[in-house]
């Protein structure tokens, strides 16, 4: 009997889902957008889309084990805090253990994405980079020397940059003039007509775009001064579709720090980074 991974990317924006065979062959894919109707939402989202990806199995296949990419600190499998939902302290798998028997096991989503940069991405040639997603949310995970760092948490979007009381915005961690209350999608929306796009968003709002690219610049100066890198890979829906207008150039970086600023380019895994993220995770743990 064939044994399968069930993953799952959950963001702010999307949930995306997959079944994987050992070998990484997807199976079957779903996706649908993140209801935030109340914090627990997304939790009935993956059961429906579970016993959706599950009626495609076969009966000579079975589920080994699931693992779930969340926005947010997580630790010893616990999501502590996710601004974004407005959770703290929640055992994700224990909720979602009246639909889904087998271990489930989360991760967060960036440091998921960062595995999958590294095994699939421009890990192949770089040693030392950051994985930056600007999308709802803005973090960012690192790998030195080909390693993943595990105990580095990379929550630079709750850097206060900000600090004009005038100006600065509440962040959903409840601070204000964060770069992720600055910059990011959660931000934005609040000054986004319902129906527009993002492209038409930056089109017409140039003094918008200018700040944003200017927060931007600030956000990714404090990360180099944490960490000298040889690339920074963008991800995340905002930071890929919108890369030429919002992510800044050396010259507007080198405002904000004295490290070399090193090439910064969009994953080339796509919007599939998170879930890829997700099956190499369900790897680690099925190899220990």
């Amino acid at each position: 009997m064939a044994n399968l991974i069930e993953c799952y990317d959950v963001g702010g924006t999307n949930i995306r889902g997959a079944i994987f065979e050992s070998s990484g062959k997807v199976l079957m894919t779903s996706r649908c957008k993140t209801i935030r109707k109340n914090k627990l939402s997304f939790i009935k989202q993956i059961e429906k889309m579970s016993e959706l990806l599950r009626k495609s199995i076969s009966k000579n296949c079975k589920i080994k084990l699931v693992t779930i990419a969340l926005p947010g600190y997580v630790e010893k499998n616990i999501l502590i805090n996710a601004p974004v939902f407005g959770i703290k302290n929640l055992d994700v798998a224990k909720k979602l253990k009246r639909k889904i028997k087998e271990p489930i096991f989360i991760i967060n989503d960036v440091k998921a994405a960062t595995r999958a940069e590294l095994k699939f991405g421009i890990g192949k040639t770089t040693k030392n980079f950051y994985v930056l997603t600007i999308s709802t949310g803005i973090g960012s995970g690192l790998v030195l020397d080909k390693k993943v760092v595990n105990n580095f948490y990379g929550e630079f979007g709750h850097d206060v940059l900000e600090r004009d009381p005038k100006k600065a915005r509440l962040c959903n961690c409840k601070k204000k003039g964060c770069w992720q209350a600055m910059a990011s999608g959660y931000a934005l929306e609040k000054i986004k007509k319902p129906n527009e796009s993002w492209k038409d968003f930056y089109k017409k709002n140039k003094k918008i775009t200018k700040q944003v690219r200017d927060y931007n610049a600030h956000g990714i100066g404090n990360m180099l001064n944490a960490f000298s890198v040889d690339k920074i890979v963008i991800m995340g829906s905002m930071g890929i579709e919108q890369f030429k207008k919002i992510v800044p150039n050396r010259k507007e970086i080198e405002k904000y720090t004295y490290i070399k600023v090193p090439e910064i380019v969009p994953t080339k895994l796509g919007d599939t980074i998170g879930l890829l993220g997700a099956y190499i995770f369900a790897l680690e743990k099925t190899s220990k």
